[in-house]
């Protein structure tokens, strides 16, 4: 197993998130004794499958080797440098925040309309650590990482074009819609990365545009990849078909 496989998603490691909301065990702790007793869901590299797993370990490893909390090596690395004042991990009462809605049953795949909005208080699994679990972040902030990031101030540009490359498996094949720990939407004309998460939020970096689109929500259910991508095209002249 590699760092990379975890990062690109293609470690076949069995999810330690059963649901939406559950995981495996209360701590990483009695995840791991439990995991390491389950078979790969697939051969490292074989496949493609996006798992919580990979992201318990990341900070695991993250936190071995900086000596440091996965909070404070981010806010060290990430935040502090560029003058970032609002992220906070976790789901605790945040201020300014605004309250969560819901208009589909969270957790159902495909997803299940409700016949009214209902008010929405996450949960985090004990097991779904900081880098599983979003960031919660100011548009002002995020904005401003985002700059400081394709201005070279946080990663240097050969390593971000490592970031936005499609995985590969075994093969050959190329997950185009992957990279390490990015999304990818690489038309031939304007290729996009990005992120998107909990149902509420998305955003979407193009990279030979020297363009960002940030959309957050307060509703999960509101689609706001399909958001990112129209306002994209009122800046970028895309096709709408």
């Amino acid at each position: 197993m590699t760092v990379r496989r975890l990062l690109n998603h293609t470690s076949g490691l069995p999810d330690i998130i059963n649901t939406a909301s559950e995981a495996l065990a209360d701590t990483p702790e009695k995840a791991i004794n439990l995991l390491r007793n389950k078979p790969v869901e697939f051969s490292p590299g074989s496949r493609w499958a996006y798992n919580q797993t990979n992201y318990m370990l990341l900070q695991m490893l993250i936190e071995k080797m900086s000596g440091r909390s996965f909070r404070v090596y981010c806010e060290e690395r990430l935040f502090t440098p560029i003058k970032l004042s609002s992220p906070q991990f976790g789901f605790q009462v945040i201020r300014n925040r605004s309250s969560l809605y819901t208009s589909v049953v969270v957790g159902s795949d495909p997803p299940l309309v409700l016949d009214q909005i209902e008010p929405y208080s996450p949960t985090k699994p004990a097991a779904m650590l900081d880098s599983a679990g979003g960031l919660n972040i100011s548009i002002e902030d995020f904005s401003r990482w985002i700059i400081a990031l394709l201005d070279g101030k946080i990663l240097s540009r050969s390593s971000l074009d490592e970031l936005w490359a499609p995985a590969r498996l075994n093969d050959g094949t190329s997950v185009d819609i992957y990279g390490l720990g990015w999304w990818l939407a690489l038309q031939p004309t304007h290729p996009a990365v990005g992120g998107n998460g909990g149902g509420r939020a998305a955003f979407f970096v193009y990279p030979k545009d020297d363009l960002a689109v940030i959309v957050l929500t307060n509703l999960i259910g509101s689609d706001p990849p399909s958001m990112v991508v129209e306002i994209a095209k009122n800046y970028l002249a895309l096709s709408r078909h």
